[in-house]
C-alpha cells in the first residue's frame, strides 16, 4: 500500500513539472508584446540645475506682532545693530470707580525671555518714554514697505526716565521701573478724567488711546545684546482706605478701528518693532555681489541671501512626474558660541507682484548644510506658465524679528550649492 501511494505521487509529480514550466514561461513574456522598452516609466535623479546666490538687504524685518526687541549689539562680522519697541496699551478691566480711589505707585514691568543676541551679562540702560504720535495703519505700512524709520514717532515723545538693567532671563524675574510719581500722578488724572466721561464702558480701548498714545522703549548702550521681551505692561496700584487695587494696563491685543472708519490713519495698529543697522564694510561690500566666498542670513541685522536658478525651466520641455527636490545649501564654518548658528532657516518665494506663493523651513541641519524640501512648488511651478525668473527666492531666518541668529553660508564651492531633482518620465 506504502509502495502504490509513493508510485502514484512521483506519477503526479511527473504531470505538474510540464505545467509549472508553461506557466513559468506565460509570466516572463506577459507584457512583452504589449509596451517596449523606450515606453515604460523610468526613474531618473538630476542635479543640473544651477543656482546662484547673492546676500542682500532684507527690509521685512519689522513687525507688529507680539515681539518686542530691544537693545544694542556689535557683531564681528556684520556690524552695529539696535533695536526698539512701541506699544499701546488698553485695560485689563475696570472693576472699580476711579474716583474714589487715589493713587500709590505706577511701574512699568516686562520679561526677557530665553531669545538673545549678543552678550547678555553686560548690563545696559533702559529709557521709557510716552508716544505722542498714534501707531497707525498708514505708519506701519510706510515703515513696512518702504523701510522708512518713523522720525515722528520716535522723535515726538517725553521721556519718563531710565533704568540699567541686565537680563534676568528668569519667569519670576524681569525688568521693573517705577514711574517718577509726577508722571504718574499726570497720568492718572488723564486716565481718571476718560473714564469719568463714559462710566458705562469696562473695556474702553477706544478712549484711551485717544488720551494715551503708547510707550517707545529703547536702550542706548552702545554693545551688550538684544533681548526678546514680553507681557510688557503698566501697574497702577491705588487705594480707598484700607482698601487696595491694582489695575493692568496691557498691550492692545488687536489692531483698533474707530467704529466705521475706513481711513488708515484712523486704525491703531498695537505695536511695532524699530531696527537700526550699520553694516560692516565686508557687508556693504557683499551686498548685491555674485559670486562671493561667503553669503548672510541673519534677522535682527536684516540680511537674507537670495537665490538664482538659472535653467529651472529646461525642466518643461518634457513630460516629468517629481518624486522629490532637495535644495542643498552648504554651510562655512565661520561661528562661535556667542553667535550661534540659527537652528532653523526659511525658504520663501514670491511671485512677480510680490505675493508669498511658498514657505518651507529647512527640513534638516547639521554643521555642514541646510535642506530644505522642494517638491510641493517645483510641482506647481511646471504646471504654471510663468519662467523662473519671475519668482523670487529667498533664505531668511523664521520670524525675522524674533530670531537674531546669523549664519554664513559657503560659496567657495558652488558644485555643493544644488537642487537634487528625482522625477518620473
Amino acid at each position: 500500500m506504502k509502495k502504490a501511494y509513493i508510485f502514484n505521487s512521483i506519477k503526479g509529480l511527473f504531470f505538474l513539472i510540464p505545467f509549472l514550466f508553461a506557466c513559468n514561461k506565460e509570466q516572463n513574456e506577459l507584457g512583452l508584446e504589449l509596451l517596449s522598452h523606450d515606453k515604460l516609466l523610468s526613474l531618473f535623479t538630476d542635479s543640473s540645475v544651477i543656482c546662484s546666490l547673492s546676500t542682500e538687504y532684507d527690509t521685512e524685518i519689522r513687525s507688529s506682532r507680539f515681539s518686542y526687541m530691544l537693545g544694542n549689539y556689535v557683531d564681528p562680522i556684520t556690524g552695529t545693530h539696535s533695536a526698539a519697541f512701541a506699544s499701546r496699551f488698553y485695560l485689563d478691566s475696570l472693576s472699580v470707580d476711579l474716583q474714589n480711589y487715589t493713587l500709590d505707585s505706577m511701574s512699568f514691568v516686562m520679561f526677557d525671555t530665553s531669545y538673545f543676541y549678543g552678550n547678555s551679562k553686560v548690563p545696559q540702560t533702559i529709557s521709557i518714554a510716552e508716544l505722542h504720535e498714534d501707531l497707525t495703519v498708514d505708519v506701519y505700512t510706510n515703515y513696512y514697505n518702504n523701510a522708512i524709520l518713523p522720525e515722528a514717532i520716535t522723535n515726538n515723545i517725553t521721556r519718563i526716565g531710565e533704568k540699567q538693567y541686565t537680563p534676568q532671563f528668569n519667569a519670576k524675574n524681569g525688568f521693573h521701573y517705577t514711574f517718577p510719581q509726577t508722571y504718574a500722578n499726570n497720568l492718572f488724572a488723564r486716565i481718571k478724567n476718560i473714564y469719568s466721561l463714559d462710566t458705562t464702558k469696562h473695556h474702553v480701548d477706544s478712549l484711551l488711546v485717544q488720551e494715551f498714545k503708547g510707550l517707545y522703549v529703547f536702550s542706548e548702550t552702545s554693545d551688550a545684546a538684544i533681548v526678546r521681551y514680553v507681557s510688557p505692561q503698566i501697574y497702577i496700584y491705588v487705594s480707598s482706605g484700607a482698601t487696595t487695587k491694582t489695575i493692568t494696563l496691557l498691550p492692545s491685543p488687536t489692531s483698533f478701528q474707530m467704529k466705521d472708519e475706513s481711513d488708515p490713519s484712523h486704525i491703531y495698529i498695537q505695536s511695532l518693532s524699530f531696527f537700526n543697522h550699520n553694516f560692516s564694510t565686508d557687508i556693504v561690500n557683499a551686498i548685491g555681489s555674485t559670486p562671493q566666498d561667503v553669503y548672510y542670513v541673519q534677522g535682527n541685522a536684516g540680511l537674507k541671501t537670495n537665490i538664482t536658478f538659472s535653467n529651472l525651466d529646461l525642466f518643461r520641455d518634457s513630460i516629468v512626474a517629481i518624486n522629490s527636490a532637495v535644495l542643498y545649501i552648504p554651510i562655512a564654518n565661520q561661528d562661535c558660541q556667542d553667535f550661534p548658528y540659527p537652528p532653523l532657516l526659511n525658504l520663501r518665494i514670491y511671485d512677480s507682484n510680490r505675493d508669498l506663493v511658498f514657505a518651507t523651513l529647512s527640513v534638516h541641519f547639521d554643521s555642514v548644510r541646510y535642506t530644505f524640501n522642494c517638491q510641493h512648488f517645483l510641482t506647481s511651478f511646471l504646471n504654471d506658465v510663468a519662467p523662473a525668473d519671475a519668482y523670487q527666492f529667498e533664505i531668511t531666518v523664521p520670524d525675522n524679528n524674533v530670531f537674531a541668529n546669523r549664519v554664513v553660508l559657503n560659496g567657495t564651492k558652488p558644485e555643493e550649492i544644488k537642487l537634487v531633482i528625482t522625477y518620473t518620465k
